[in-house]
């Protein structure tokens, strides 16, 4: 068995819903520890690339929607992360 079953519609629908669960939950814990809504938009519009504009773009476009898409999501979980380390130089940290 090869790697075609990558490129196949099954695989994608498959990772964008498990991708968007981890964003859900990690994006709801992480807002609760630190309320940084920028976080939350980061999230949102990353998803929202994959879930509402990527199907609607040429074939030409699709890796770029694609790409800001993962790169929104990544941004947002550096923030999430930053924001949840606990702080070493503040009262109560």
């Amino acid at each position: 068995m090869g790697m075609e079953f990558i490129a196949g519609e099954g695989f994608e629908t498959a990772m964008i819903v498990i991708i968007a669960s981890l964003v859900g939950y990690v994006g709801f814990k992480g807002y609760q520890l630190h309320k940084n809504i920028t976080v939350i938009a980061l999230f949102a519009l990353g998803l929202s690339a994959f879930l509402f504009l990527r199907p609607f773009v040429s074939e030409i476009a699709e890796p770029f929607v694609t790409v800001a898409g993962g790169l929104l999501i990544v941004a947002g979980h550096s923030m999430n992360w930053i924001a949840s380390k606990p702080c070493r130089n503040c009262e109560g940290g």
